[in-house]
This record gives C-alpha cells, structure tokens and sequence, in this order.
C-alpha cells in the first residue's frame, strides 16, 4: 500500500508540473529600414487568440550599441478581443539606469532591450488582440535601431 501512494504522488506531480509550461504561441518582427524608427510610424501587431489564457506581451528592441540617445518614451494601446483597452507610456533606457521591467543584453556592436509590456493579460474570447507601439522621441526618426519584435507567450 505504502508504494502504491508513492507511485501516485509521483505520476500527479508530473501531470501537475507538465500542464504549467507556458510557451511563445505569437511572434512578429518589423524591420527599420535605413536603421531608423520614424516618429509617425507606428508599429501594428494583431495577435490571433484562440481560447481563454492569460498572456504575457513581450517588445524586444534590437539596436545598435552606440544609439544616440538615453531614453525612449513610446505610447502602447492593448485592444483585447474582450474590447478592453488598456493605454501605456513608458520609458525604455538605453544606458545607466536599470528598471524592473526591462532587459538589456549586449554582444558587441549589438544591443537588445526586452520590455515586458503586459504580464497575465487575461483574454477570454477567441478573436484578434491588436497592439500599437508609437515612439515618442521628440526628432523625426530615432536612429540606431534595427529591428522591434513582439511576443506573446501564454
């Protein structure tokens, strides 16, 4: 009997530990052509959701190390397919300052800065979820960037 509950406490932790893995279900990159994020350019993203989950929303910015500026603020607006809209600014630092929210990793000449901008959104209807980055910066374009991807990961 005593190895009988051993067995089954060993099989429900399995089950318990492998339904918990969370994986990337969306990935979408956009491209800056000539190095530059124009300051009317707004980036789109429409994340398919299938099924109620929470999501986390992912931005990884890919730059170049010597980017000419500090700081970045850009505007977020989250459309769930609930019809929820959730508006954000924030301000992603290219040096110095550490921040909870952000990551920079660099290897050589290349930079990546990810911002985590949603953490457990809760989605419970199947539809479309749109995401709109728009950077702040207070000149035309902001050079130095190469690519901004989005992630969703439930």
């Amino acid at each position: 009997m005593h190895r009988y509950s051993f067995l089954s406490i060993g099989v429900l932790f399995l089950l318990l530990f492998s339904g918990c893995g969370r994986k990337e279900v969306f990935r979408q990159e956009v491209v800056f052509e000539q190095g530059s994020w124009d300051r009317f350019r707004k980036l789109n993203f429409e994340i398919p959701i299938q099924g109620d989950g929470s999501y986390d929303l992912i931005l990884e910015l890919d730059y170049l190390r010597e980017i000419e500026m500090d700081i970045l603020p850009i505007h977020v607006i989250i459309l769930t397919p609930d019809g929820e809209e959730r508006i954000q600014e924030h301000e992603l630092f290219f040096s110095g300052r550490e921040v909870r929210q952000q990551i920079r990793k660099c290897e050589g000449e290349q930079c990546k800065l990810e911002l985590v901008l949603q953490k457990k959104l809760y989605m419970e209807k199947q539809g479309t979820c749109r995401v709109e980055i728009e950077n702040l910066y207070p000149k035309m374009a902001a050079d130095g960037f190469q690519r901004a991807t989005l992630r969703a990961i439930k």
